[in-house]
């Protein structure tokens, strides 16, 4: 079964917010997301808590949205070891509907997954693409080589929002 996503609408409305701020010269804003896995019939992941990418954490590389140097990659990656907590990199596509992956960001994702993996522990990891009104996540499972699409990402709170996975 793919993964079941929940995130409180507060971190949400707070994490878009961030995501949406303009840069001096990156198109996109980056951020990463940490949770924990739940033991269900469905792998359901709580995330909890969200990290943004610094300014100065961005390198001026016209060919992508966003770069991100290595030292933010590492404070990310510590603090999902220091909270033995599953980690999500996190960026938004600025348009309405369902997001998608693009090829730099499966590629980029693919050169994280073995760190994320390395400090992630028995938690799931993996990345979530956000548009202006949905979302979606690839998620690699613990014991799994390959991710999975979510089969939804919740928004908890009120409203309730749910996102359909359509990759």
């Amino acid at each position: 079964m793919n993964p079941i996503i929940r995130v409180s609408g507060a971190l949400a409305a707070g994490m878009r917010i961030d995501l949406a701020r303009q840069h001096d010269f990156a198109a996109e804003r980056v951020g990463f997301l940490f949770g924990r896995s739940v033991n269900c019939p469905e792998p359901l992941l709580l995330l909890h808590s969200y990290v943004p990418v610094h300014d100065v954490n961005y390198i001026e590389d016209e060919t992508v949205g966003a770069r991100i140097d290595s030292a933010a990659i590492r404070k990310a990656l510590q603090e999902a070891l220091n909270r033995s907590m599953g980690i999500f990199h996190v960026h938004l596509h600025a348009h309405r509907g369902v997001p998608g992956f693009s090829g730099v960001d499966r590629q980029n994702i693919l050169r994280l997954a073995p760190g994320f993996r390395g400090v992630s522990g028995k938690n799931a990891f993996g990345a979530i693409v956000l548009s202006e009104t949905d979302a979606a996540a690839l998620v690699w499972l613990p014991a799994e080589e390959r991710p999975r699409p979510a089969s939804c990402i919740t928004v908890t709170g009120w409203p309730l929002r749910r996102s359909l996975e359509r990759l």
